[in-house]
């Protein structure tokens, strides 16, 4: 009896990151989890994470970040490909409580702010309430007190702004 001698290669492993999409939080994470092909067997894989490329708002790109192939060799029956898929952070949601100026009555319903400022910014981030130009106008022209004013047109400023949608 002659023994032969043959190769046992690695089989194709594919981990594919998962589309998602989250409010901007300030942070990469994705509370989807990647999908796995090509196991053989009763092999798996184990801790699949997947991030965004930037916190920033706007189209992305998720990637795996972590993973762990569980097939009795360290991983090594496999020739694993990581994919990537396309994802998406909206803009975090913001209020904006605004004061405005009391007035004499003059028929009108129009009314001037005076400051604005924002709730629900994400830890250091530099984004505040801009405004200027925004309309205001009471509820109607009567004299009265603590009169309801409504408020449109806020714009919002400062670095991470684009991170951010003003929401009420």
């Amino acid at each position: 009896v002659h023994l032969s001698s043959a190769d046992i290669t690695p089989a194709p492993l594919t981990i594919s990151a998962t589309s998602d999409t989250k409010a901007y939080d300030g942070t990469t994470t994705s509370a989807a989890t990647p999908s796995v092909s090509g196991l053989q067997g009763t092999d798996s894989v184990t801790g699949r994470v997947q991030v965004f490329d930037s916190a920033a708002a706007g189209a992305r790109t998720l990637s795996v970040s972590a993973y762990t192939v569980v097939d009795g060799n360290g991983g090594a029956n496999y020739s694993v490909t990581l994919a990537t898929a396309a994802g998406s952070i909206t803009g975090h949601g913001l209020t904006v409580d605004f004061t405005t100026a009391s007035k004499v009555y003059d028929a009108g319903t129009g009314a001037t702010i005076s400051t604005c400022t924002l709730s629900g910014v994400v830890g250091p981030d530099v984004v505040s309430c801009d405004a200027s130009g925004a309309p205001a106008s009471f509820a109607d022209a009567n004299v009265g007190t603590a009169k309801p004013v409504t408020g449109t047109g806020f714009a919002l400023a400062g670095a991470d702004a684009a991170n951010y949608a003003i929401t009420t």
